[in-house]
């Protein structure tokens, strides 16, 4: 059996970073036995500096709103990030952000490589996209106007059919259960990132 969860964007709680630059939400994790195994989060950044380090995990990140931002990673300067550009890094590397136009929002999965396998993508809904959840955890993310999911049980039929609206997060988990594929439909510009986590150990 497949379980969902959504966690709506009216629920979101913005937690203030320590030194004044921006605020975190996060969307959801998944607990480890020495903290967690992996995160989901938003956060926005209103002004340029380096990033907090975290040794043992590896990080994806990408801009959802805004102009978009350039990362320097061990004094090597990377690419402009614009929106929807994913960024995979080294959690304990020494990250620095510069803000291409201004404050920004960002939007982040953190996860131990040790313990899981993540993949990450953005997407655009066509006429007939389809969501396939395979692994343990499926994430959709959706950045974008109104997003439908018509769910699957995984046997092939048809199950309860739902909206998520801007930054609503669903999320699907597996149980043993067949990968089952969801239909979505939304307009054009209903951008959304879809997250896929399978533990390892």
């Amino acid at each position: 059996m497949i379980r969902t969860t959504v966690f709506p964007a009216a629920e979101h709680v913005r937690t203030p970073w320590r030194n004044g630059r921006g605020t975190t939400v996060e969307l959801a994790r998944q607990d480890g036995p020495d903290g967690f195994d992996w995160r989901l989060s938003i956060a926005d950044i209103s002004s340029e500096g380096e990033f907090s380090r975290f040794p043992g995990y590896r990080r994806v990140i990408s801009t959802v709103e805004g102009a978009g931002m350039r990362l320097t990673v061990n004094d090597v300067p990377g690419d402009d990030l614009h929106r929807f550009v994913p960024f995979w890094f080294d959690g304990a590397d020494h990250t620095e952000c510069e803000l291409l136009d201004g404050p920004i929002r960002d939007f982040n999965l953190i996860y131990r490589g040790d313990r899981v396998a993540a993949h990450l993508e953005w997407c655009r809904p066509e006429s007939d996209a389809h969501l396939v959840s395979r692994a343990a955890t499926t994430l959709l993310f959706n950045a974008g106007a109104d997003l439908t999911v018509q769910l699957s049980d995984g046997q092939g039929e048809s199950g309860t059919s739902l909206t998520l609206g801007h930054f609503d997060l669903m999320r699907l988990d597996a149980h043993d259960a067949p990968a089952a594929t969801h239909r979505l439909s939304g307009a054009p510009d209903s951008d959304y990132c879809v997250v896929e986590i399978e533990r390892i150990v």
